[in-house]
């Protein structure tokens, strides 16, 4: 909550140079000769560092410099990953007292209904400082990115203000497959091609590997990433109410096949007898009431895919959105069957009806594979799951254009 404050009473008694901390030189030195300072207590160019990482990195150079190497000291990374009360937080490089510079802006993503938060600050389309609240697959690339200089292109800062990734999901894969300098252990800065050469050295198991290294020896926020290395099943966690998700998406295919399946509905030759469905949906007034019923349905779910986006509290979870967009996905798939008689119509009316079809069917997929990812090994699930989102998501696209062109046509004529 409010930093760290050096101790240095007893460097100052000892007449040692200090201001925040005990000052010292690019090699460790005090302003006494022979006399070293390392870790939460110095300060070097101005900086003092409450962080793990750093004491280690000063440590290392003051052990060479004490055994005669000809090193030097350039300063640490401000880097941390850590896990408060529950919360995972990391941050790298600048993102608080920010001052005014040309080229220099700051992007923030917040999930509602969760204490999901991101924050980048951009410099010249590269990244100089990252914080996040939350789990963040992608900050080990975040990381990787700011201390190369990697340039940020703008669909992916884009892609960040729409869903917090500058990556698509295939960038959101297991540790293994991530660039060999990406660092795994913040605390002890070491990075997966450190890491997967202490394995091919021996270590079989990521036990052995963290006794080895010390990987995940600190805080452990990264032990999960260390079994990844050994190509361990990961799993997702459980969506909001996944049994009864599953449950809708089913329902919703079974009257899906039923309308493909089913033969149309047909017209009784006589005037002197008629079936109930006939009266529904061969009837002007019964076609426009169910017509309209299947736009508004089509609007409220159009409204709730966006609810993901929303930052309004009040709004609720949005478990409970997930759920009701699956069941009213089946409700469509009711009211599509009075509406049409089961009758894919013809050109352009056609046309709309497969694309309906299409959009309840990728909907239905895309509900069941949420409610399941949980039980799927590896980064199949995230790999499935993004497949599945972005395919509804296409296949939606034109849906709204064709109904509003359907309705306006068939009044106009």
């Amino acid at each position: 909550c409010t930093g760290i404050s050096p101790n240095i009473s007893l460097a100052r008694k000892s007449g040692i140079q200090v201001r925040k901390g005990i000052l010292i030189s690019d090699r460790m030195l005090t302003s006494q000769p022979n006399i070293y300072a390392i870790g939460e207590c110095c300060e070097h160019k101005g900086a003092t560092y409450g962080l793990v990482n750093p004491g280690f990195e000063q440590a290392a150079v003051a052990a060479e410099i004490i055994h005669g190497s000809n090193c030097h000291y350039k300063g640490s990374l401000n880097i941390s990953k850590l896990k408060i009360l529950d919360y995972s937080v990391c941050s790298v490089g600048e993102v608080i007292e920010l001052g005014k510079h040309p080229q220099q802006h700051v992007m923030t993503y917040q999930r509602d209904g969760s204490d999901q938060y991101r924050k980048l600050v951009i410099k010249k389309n590269r990244i100089i400082g990252a914080l996040g609240v939350g789990q963040w697959e992608e900050f080990p690339l975040i990381q990787e990115s700011l201390q190369h200089e990697r340039k940020i292109w703008p669909w992916q800062k884009l892609l960040f203000r729409f869903n917090g990734e500058l990556w698509w999901p295939r960038k959101q894969v297991s540790a293994i497959e991530w660039p060999d300098d990406a660092i795994i252990c913040q605390c002890n800065n070491l990075s997966k091609s450190t890491l997967c050469n202490a394995i091919k050295q021996g270590c079989n198991n990521p036990i052995t590997l963290q006794q080895e290294t010390g990987a995940g020896t600190v805080c452990g926020s990264c032990q999960p990433l260390l079994g990844q290395l050994f190509n361990a099943p990961s799993f997702l966690q459980k969506v909001f109410a996944w049994k009864t998700l599953i449950i809708g998406s089913l329902i919703c295919l079974f009257l899906l096949s039923v309308l493909i399946t089913l033969p149309a509905a047909s017209v009784s030759t006589s005037v002197q007898t008629k079936d109930w469905y006939e009266a529904i949906w061969n009837s002007k007034f019964w076609k426009q009431t169910t017509g309209f019923t299947l736009l508004g349905l089509t609007l409220i779910g159009l409204i709730m895919s966006l609810r993901k986006r929303l930052r309004i509290q009040w709004l609720g979870e949005f478990g409970y959105w997930r759920l009701a967009h699956v069941l009213l996905g089946a409700s469509c798939c009711g009211v599509l069957f009075l509406h049409t008689g089961l009758h894919l119509g013809d050109h352009f009316n056609r046309m709309l009806m497969i694309n309906f079809l299409l959009v309840l069917g990728s909907g239905a997929l895309f509900g069941s594979l949420m409610a399941v990812a949980h039980k799927i090994k590896g980064d199949w699930a995230q790999r499935i799951k993004g497949f599945g989102f972005w395919l509804h998501l296409i296949i939606s696209g034109p849906l709204l254009v064709l109904l509003i062109t359907h309705i306006v046509t068939v009044y106009y004529f």
